[in-house]
C-alpha cells in the first residue's frame, strides 16, 4: 500500500478512509471491531459488492514482556471476500500473500520507529 487518505476520524469503529495501492488502485475502507491498543479490522467492498477485502491486526504482549522491556506479538491477516473476491484471491494468491507479508513488515517497522 502506498498511502491512506481521507480518514473521517481517529482509529475507531466506523472511521472511513481510502487505501491507495501501489498499482494505483483506490479502495474505500472502514474500521471495524476496534479495541484500542489491541485490535483493528478494516474492510471494504468493490466490484459492485461482489468482492471485498478484510484485514485484521491484533496486538498482544508476549509472555516475556515487562513494563521495563515491553514486547508485542503482532498478528496480521488479510483476505478477499465475496463471490468474486474468492475467485480473484485464489487466482492472485501469491501476490496477495507477498502483500500481506510486506504489510506486516511495514506495520512492524512503523511500530518500532514510533517507540524511538
Amino acid at each position: 500500500m502506498r498511502a491512506v487518505t481521507d480518514a473521517s476520524g481517529p482509529c475507531e469503529t466506523g472511521t472511513t478512509m481510502t487505501f491507495h495501492m501501489n498499482d494505483g488502485g483506490k479502495f474505500a475502507m472502514r474500521c471495524e471491531n476496534v479495541v484500542q491498543n489491541r485490535r483493528l479490522e478494516f474492510k471494504g467492498g468493490f466490484l459492485l459488492g461482489l468482492a471485498g477485502a478484510l484485514g485484521t491486526i491484533e496486538l498482544e504482549p508476549t509472555p516475556s514482556s515487562t513494563s521495563d522491556s515491553p514486547e508485542t506479538r503482532v498478528t496480521y491477516s488479510f483476505g478477499l471476500t465475496g463471490m468474486a473476491g474468492n475467485v480473484f484471491g485464489w487466482i492472485n494468491r501469491k501476490p496477495i500473500e507477498r502483500g500481506t507479508e510486506d504489510g506486516l513488515a511495514n506495520i512492524l517497522a512503523m511500530s518500532e520507529s514510533a517507540q524511538k
